[in-house]
């Protein structure tokens, strides 16, 4: 239809300075295949390491600029993705989406952090931080 289209799953276009705030697209690769929508987004897959797509946005987002907000699936905080960037996730008791019962949170990135660790709020209030969520985990 000749209007300009980006896939910001492939590349993000942004000026100096710009800070992103965005809701990437959840699908992990095990749902796409029950879904039955795998081939539709087979090359997006098949070009990264991820697990989820909303994984690939945030390294795309990173990669784009230095300052990334985003609202993401709750499980992150679990995931393999590298977490050197987080400055902070703050878990959503309520979610502001009507069409999905997924827990999500908010993540704040930066691009220029270089630590796996990071504080960790549930609806604002801070509860404890990664490495000692990390700690546990390992116990």
């Amino acid at each position: 239809n000749g209007e300009n289209y980006n896939d910001s799953l492939v590349n993000i276009s942004i000026g100096d300075n710009s800070i992103i705030i965005t809701n990437p697209p959840y699908l992990a690769k095990y749902s796409a295949k029950r879904k039955g929508v795998m081939p539709s987004v087979l090359n997006y897959f098949n070009s990264c390491k991820y697990e989820d797509l909303y994984q690939l946005a945030l390294d795309k987002c990173l990669k784009a600029t230095r300052f990334t907000i985003a609202i993401i699936p709750e499980t992150f905080i679990n995931s393999s993705f590298n977490k050197k960037n987080v400055v902070l996730c703050n878990v959503l008791l309520n979610s502001p989406f009507n069409d999905t019962d997924n827990p999500v949170c908010v993540v704040c990135l930066d691009n220029k952090k270089y630590s796996d660790d990071f504080d960790i709020y549930l609806d604002d209030n801070f509860i404890t931080t990664n490495k000692c969520i990390q700690k546990y985990k390992n116990d």
